[in-house]
């Protein structure tokens, strides 16, 4: 038992928001070839790493090829702040520049974005910089223990 941990319950407030992850639904049309992903939780797309105009998506392989334009979108839901009123919505269309095979018939991709509402897409760099910042603040305090 850690002393003073029952005796002080401010000494390391937590709450069972604090664990709740933020769902991501993402889909797409691969406008290109004039095709989908198969339906099914196995077969959706996940994102994997944003930069500044590019992110990275995990993919059921086969499904786009280098050069193919994509339409894609991506929701949020429990997004534990209120200037986003719990939901956040980006719609992109963006174009595939690399692609690395990854094991159970997937693929990392790597699109550029090409036409996508700016202030839709800061919101989603928003939360997700703001979940990171809270993880890293969780992991310092952590430290202490």
């Amino acid at each position: 038992m850690i002393p003073g941990l029952l005796e002080n319950n401010n000494l390391f407030p937590l709450s069972s928001d604090d664990f709740k992850s933020i769902e991501m639904k993402t889909t797409f049309v691969n406008t290109t070839s004039r095709t989908s992903p198969p339906k099914g939780s196995e077969h959706d797309p996940v994102v994997v790493q944003l930069s500044d105009r590019s992110f990275a998506l995990e993919v059921p392989a086969k499904t786009c090829a280098g050069g193919h334009n994509l339409m894609i979108t991506i929701e949020l839901k429990n997004v534990n702040r209120e200037d986003f009123s719990k939901k956040v919505r980006f719609v992109c269309t963006a174009k595939v520049v690399s692609m690395l095979p990854l094991p159970k018939d997937r693929e990392r991709i790597i699109v550029n974005l090409m036409q996508f509402d700016e202030k839709s897409w800061n919101d989603f760099r928003e939360v997700f910089e703001a979940r990171q910042k809270e993880i890293n603040q969780f992991l310092e305090a952590c430290k202490g223990f």
